[in-house]
């Protein structure tokens, strides 16, 4: 099989593409020839029409890399398509008929922008007209599914799925299998951002790996009932709060589009609030052009009732990145007058690159330490009722924004970075105990830096933070305030700051506060080095970490940062910043009055507090 690293846009333009009808409803089709696993693929395009009822199946799936290609024959030229679409196209056609799907990457001239944009904006009508859409999950790695194999793990899900829906008990699955489950929601199509709408809108989803298929309702259900039972094991509980973070967004989309009472009140609300919503949802999920973060979710924004688009939203792959993005963010900054936009901008490599300012959002954040269990994006953003309306105005020029906030302190220290594995996974028992190893060393590193300096003047900084200036001119109160907090909350604050899981029940986050004295020698190991418990803590935890790193303040606080490297480049200009309406602090560097905006932080106890009154301060970010 002849297989080339070619780029896409070199091969595509010997194929000639017919122009498509000008009819708003036009699009194209695939017809997959039957054929075996090991024949050639051979396929043709059909000219199709969205007025016009056709029995065919839209396909959902990553790209993967686009100079990795493989031969395909479309309407008998030789044509070069991904390995994973290649893969895809084997797996789904039939042995003795054809089959007919909707697939982008051939189904759109990729390049004629104009059609490209044409159908991207049609694909919401392609993938709600179709019979179901395809999910490929791509090939099971080796030795996938343990005992039972991918089979075992497909029958294991629909039987944890339907155990959940009639109550019924369920036999324990052959060792192994339950984690196994869980592999499933590693695959890459779960980071792509156009998932949210491919899977949202069809009226039914197949799941397929390899050569097996589950509906969705089971993969969702399944995972849910596996990490959810009063007997899950705290191993297992893990890998369920893991996955379901991965997934989260994608749940949300399939409920608000497929439950009539969950879509009228979201078709009630503005679409600037929409679209809002589901970019803090879709915050790092991943698309090989930035402007796709915002044309990939248009589909879920608009209704059906076709009402009115704002301008500012229209495809237009002609038009810059930096532009798009620029006039959306101010599209949305005068729409909402909502600071928790900046939960998606900050200082980016796509940000410099393109040389917007720091409070548009690239909506490409780091995904591992998500403060996203801080705000809930099915709902609106909390603000107090004190809080000021119309306190965000963008400048004339467009190059800066104002709104109301109030610098806290200044970052003084920085940890070193943490380095980690991205998922859990089988490996042996020698990587484990490395793992375990690199870790101690890493967290004891971090409060040796960050903690151990400050762990004696917190409880007083903590004090003032929270009461504010009268206690600090009070010795006698705020002695009593300070010792009124043991050592041991100092340490429940700092591993708060690393490992926060709000709304997870107490005696689960209380068991990962046990694995960490357990991992720092704080308490007896019940476990040997290579046992599953604190193994997988550790990787799931370096995982979560990676690129990260706690810091320390000018007024004694401590706090984590997602992205350790901007921080140190100038740590004398950084700051802790407030803004009024958002429930998280940010950190900004500049003086003068002027900040570049690098992005949210942890930092107890500003995270917790809900202010009484509004900022009197307005910063101003460039």
């Amino acid at each position: 099989m002849q297989r080339r690293r070619w780029s896409l846009g070199e091969l595509q333009p010997a194929l000639p593409y017919r122009p498509l009808p000008t009819t708003p409803t036009a699009f194209r089709l695939l017809l997959l020839d039957p054929g075996t696993l090991d024949d050639v693929i051979e396929c043709h395009l059909l000219v199709a029409d969205l007025g016009i009822k056709y029995h065919y199946e839209a396909l959902s799936y990553a790209w993967g890399d686009p100079q990795d290609t493989l031969p395909i024959i479309l309407d008998s030229i030789r044509r070069y398509v991904t390995v994973n679409l290649e893969i895809a196209l084997r797996r789904l056609r039939f042995k003795h008929s054809s089959r007919v799907i909707w697939v982008d990457a051939l189904c759109i001239n990729q390049n004629d922008i104009r059609e490209r944009e044409g159908q991207v904006r049609r694909m919401r009508d392609i993938y709600k007209s179709s019979s179901r859409t395809l999910v490929w999950l791509g090939e099971p790695p080796p030795n996938f599914g343990g005992e039972g194999g991918i089979t075992g793990v497909k029958d294991f899900l629909v039987r944890s799925a339907r155990s959940a829906r009639d109550g019924s008990n369920m036999d324990p699955p052959p060792p192994g299998t339950a984690h196994e489950a869980f592999r499933l929601a590693d695959a890459f199509w779960f980071d792509r951002i156009w998932v949210l709408q491919e899977m949202a809108l069809g009226k039914e989803v197949t799941m397929i790996c390899g050569e097996i298929d589950f509906p969705w309702s089971d993969f969702v259900e399944g995972l849910s009932a596996v990490g959810n039972t009063d007997d899950a094991s705290h191993t297992t509980r893990s890998l369920n709060r893991w996955h379901e973070g991965r997934i989260r967004a994608a749940k949300f989309c399939r409920e608000y589009t497929q439950n009539e009472v969950s879509r009228s009140k979201w078709l009630q609300t503005p679409i600037a609030d929409r679209l809002l919503a589901l970019l803090l949802a879709s915050n790092g999920l991943q698309s090989s052009d930035p402007r796709d973060h915002i044309f990939a979710l248009l589909g879920l924004v608009d209704s059906p009732e076709k009402q009115t688009m704002e301008p500012r939203l229209a495809v237009d792959y002609e038009a810059p990145v930096g532009q798009i993005l620029k006039r959306v963010a101010i599209y949305l900054f005068e729409s909402t007058r909502d600071p928790s936009i900046l939960y998606g901008a900050g200082s980016t490599p796509t940000q410099r690159q393109l040389g917007i300012p720091s409070w548009v959002p690239t909506w490409q954040s780091y995904r591992g330490y998500s403060l996203q269990n801080y705000f809930n994006f099915e709902l609106p953003i909390w603000r107090a009722p004190e809080d000021p309306t119309g306190d965000v105005a963008v400048s004339e020029s467009q190059d800066t924004l104002t709104l109301r906030g109030q610098i806290q302190c200044r970052v003084t220290r920085v940890g070193s970075t943490a380095v980690g594995a991205s998922s859990p996974t089988r490996e042996s028992s020698n990587i484990f105990r490395q793992r375990i190893e690199h870790a101690r060393s890493l967290f004891t590193s971090w409060e040796q830096d960050i903690l151990d300096p400050l762990e004696q003047g917190y409880s007083q900084a903590w004090a003032i933070s929270v009461l504010g200036s009268p206690i600090r001119d009070d010795p006698a109160l705020l002695a009593a305030c300070s010792q009124s907090m043991p050592p041991e909350d100092v340490r429940g604050a700092w591993e708060e700051a690393l490992f926060h899981q709000r709304g997870i029940e107490e005696a689960y986050n209380g068991f990962d506060h046990y694995l960490y004295s357990v991992l720092m020698g704080r308490a007896t190991n019940p476990f040997n080095n290579s046992g599953v418990g604190l193994t997988l803590f550790v990787t799931l935890e370096l995982g979560r970490l990676e690129g990260g790193a706690p810091f320390a303040t000018s007024n004694g606080l401590f706090g984590f940062f997602s992205a350790a490297h901007l921080l140190r480049e100038e740590i004398s200009n950084a700051f802790v910043c407030l803004f009024q309406g958002c429930r998280t602090p940010f950190i900004v560097r500049g003086n003068n009055g002027l900040y570049t905006l690098l992005g949210p932080c942890y930092m107890a106890p500003y995270i917790e507090l809900v202010w009484n009154g509004p900022f009197k301060d307005m910063i101003t970010l460039i």
